[in-house]
This record gives structure tokens, C-alpha cells and sequence, in this order.
């Protein structure tokens, strides 16, 4: 089969669309990845059976505008399926889901003859409460779960440039720093006396400044941990918090030579229970042992036994400790999750379960 996908440049989008595309590759297709221009040509020249494409994309006059629309309906034999967000009568505002779909997206799609549903990355029980507006309007939800890209991730020997004890990967903007401020940044120790726990006195003393108890977090409590942050843009400068960008594909040596990675969702995902990212399945497919905030929609891929979820900030503290005092319980359940992942969780699972849903 042959696969047009509606590419993103930007965030998490992009390699979502990477995955997907290892996906549809393992499991024997041809894809080529769609910037929004050019219909017509691309798609006369290529013969796609098949546009899985993005409605919040609608900003780009090239995606699904009237006449990609008129070019898809004298084509008849491509089926289309389009990523959306959440439509539903739930006030999910209030839980940092601040996005929503909406009645003219669903004009949209029901004047493409072979559209053949909204795709979701939640489960579809989640998908029948979150989705409901969609079927309401006689449109079909497929659910369509992030997972491991097994082309980028697997396991690799540990790095000395990345060793370390924990640490984080992503960036830093509003909705994420929520749980970054509450969960990750206090593992780095008090920013007032970088973890020391003693500050200069304001007296002098006789051979330069008198020590005294740090007063922001009494004298050394905030426990400063051996962890490494990378992340591309948002980190705020004046604590010198993240090393940096990582290119592409080395966030997989980062996850193995890691003794505990941290994984953390939005504030959304811990208060609904939805939405997992695909980091907690990528860290997996690396064989690499991951601490998570708690997500309930996560007891839907893996056993307790396969990954460590805390539901308070407190319980992923003292988890972190746990675990880095035991290496072997590490090693363990990091083994049962990566099996878990390669049987049921890869992008080249998801696709082809998409393929016989349409």
C-alpha cells in the first residue's frame, strides 16, 4: 500500500510522524511525507492509497482546503483519516486540556466522500467519553495509541558523554513546566546554595565570609541528584538548567546510559488519566528503566509490574531513591517492559491495526 502523511515541522508532531512513517515501512508499505503544498502533482505523480493527514494543520491553506477536497473526491479511491483534537461536552479546561475541536472541522471532513474517521492517540474506551461530539456528527473515531519507533529506539551500550544518574529529556514551556517545577527541578538541588546547603554569611569572619544553614531549604534538605536535562528551547537561562539540544536519535543513547529516566506528562494527562506520550514507550524500547508521574490510561499498555508510576510528587522522590539503590529491580523491570513494548506497543502494531479498522 502506498501512504501520503501530512508531516509536521515542529514539536512532538515531528517525530510522531517519523514513527509513524518506521511503521508503516516495517510493516511493508511505501510512505512519503506531505508538507501541505502541491496536492495535485504529489499525489497524481505518487497514487496514494491512502492520506492519514492532521485537521489542526487547517492554518496551512495547503492541507485541507476546497480544492485539495474537490482533488480527493474525483479520486475516489483514497481513503483519508486525519488526526483531531478532543469534542466532547467535558469541561476539560479546567484540567489544562485547553484545546478542542470543533463543528467546522466536522463540516470539513464530511465533505470528503472516502474519509474514513478521526484518529485519536487515546484508547478507544477514553476516545467513546473524550470524541463523543465526532460520533455525535455521524463521523467514525479510531483509536490509534502513540507507541515505540523501533527503528530509532532499541537498545545500545551506555555512552560516557550521557551517563548519569537521572535524567530528563524535552522543553520547557507553561503547561509542561507545571509538573517540571514540582517534579524534576527540585532533584537539582536548592538554587540558592546549589544543593550545599550553606550559604555565605552576610558577617564577615576572620578569614572571609562565616558559613550559615541555607534558610530555602533548611540547611541541605533539597537533595541535589547527579541529573542531566536536555531540551532544546524555554529553559529559563539564569540557573543554566539544560545542556542543550540533542540530535536526532540520541535521546536513545541518553535513555540507556541513564539509571533512572524521568518521564512526566502534561497537567492534563495526570488529571483526566489520558494522553500518554510516546517517550514512556520509546524509553521502553530502549531496555531502559523510566520513573512516570501517574497516568491511568498507562494501566491500558503495561502491567504494574513493567513500569513505575507515582501519584504524587512526594512517591516519585522516594521511588527515585528507591531505585537507584537497587540496580537489579531496575534491570528487571526494564526488561519486562521492553518485551511488553516489542509484542504489543510498536508503530508498526499501530498501523497495521489502522489498516484493517479502514
Amino acid at each position: 500500500m502506498k501512504i501520503i502523511y501530512r508531516k509536521s515541522e515542529i514539536g512532538a508532531g515531528k517525530y510522531l510522524g517519523i514513527g509513524i512513517r518506521n511503521g508503516f515501512v516495517e510493516a511493508g508499505h511505501d510512505v512519503l511525507m506531505w508538507d501541505g503544498k502541491d496536492m495535485e502533482k504529489l499525489f497524481i505523480e505518487f497514487e496514494p492509497d491512502l492520506l492519514f493527514t492532521n485537521l489542526n494543520t487547517l492554518t496551512n491553506p495547503g492541507n485541507l482546503n476546497e480544492v485539495n477536497i474537490n482533488f480527493l473526491n474525483d479520486h475516489p479511491s483514497i481513503k483519508v483519516v486525519a488526526w483531531s483534537y478532543p469534542w466532547c461536552d467535558i469541561d476539560t479546561t479546567k484540567d489544562m486540556l485547553l484545546v478542542s475541536a470543533t463543528q467546522d472541522q466536522a463540516d470539513i471532513v464530511k465533505k470528503i466522500n472516502n474519509f474514513k474517521g478521526i484518529i485519536t492517540n487515546y484508547t478507544q474506551k477514553n476516545a467513546d467519553n473524550f470524541y463523543h461530539k465526532w460520533k455525535d456528527n455521524g463521523i467514525n473515531v479510531i483509536s490509534f495509541p502513540l507507541a515505540a519507533d523501533t527503528t530509532t529506539y532499541y537498545p545500545v551500550e551506555a555512552k560516557k558523554e550521557y551517563s548519569c544518574d537521572l535524567s530528563y529529556v524535552g522543553n520547557y514551556w507553561p503547561k509542561k513546566a507545571i509538573g517540571i517545577d514540582k517534579y524534576i527541578l527540585p532533584l537539582k538541588g536548592c538554587p540558592k546554595c546549589d544543593g550545599k546547603g550553606e550559604i555565605k554569611s552576610a558577617v564577615s569572619g576572620t578569614e572571609g565570609y562565616d558559613l550559615e544553614d541555607c534558610p530555602d531549604c533548611d540547611g541541605g534538605s533539597k537533595k541535589k541528584y547527579d541529573l542531566k536535562i536536555w531540551g532544546e528551547w524555554g529553559w529559563p537561562p539564569s540557573r543554566n538548567l539544560s545542556s542543550g539540544a540533542l540530535p536526532f536519535g540520541a535521546d536513545r543513547d541518553v535513555f540507556c546510559s541513564t539509571k533512572v529516566n524521568l518521564t512526566l506528562h502534561e497537567p492534563h494527562s495526570r488529571n483526566l488519566g489520558i494522553d500518554v506520550i510516546s517517550r514512556v514507550f520509546n524509553i521502553a524500547a530502549c531496555k531502559a528503566f523510566q520513573v512516570s508521574d501517574y497516568v491511568e490510561e498507562i494501566n491500558e499498555f503495561f502491567n504494574r509490574d513493567e513500569i513505575v508510576m507515582c501519584t504524587n510528587v512526594e512517591t516519585y522522590h522516594s521511588e527515585i531513591d528507591y531505585y537507584l539503590a537497587n540496580a537489579r529491580l531496575r534491570e528487571e523491570i526494564a526488561e519486562k517492559a521492553y518485551k511488553r513494548v516489542l509484542k504489543e506497543h510498536t508503530y508498526k502494531h499501530r498501523v497495521e491495526k489502522l489498516l484493517k479498522a479502514i
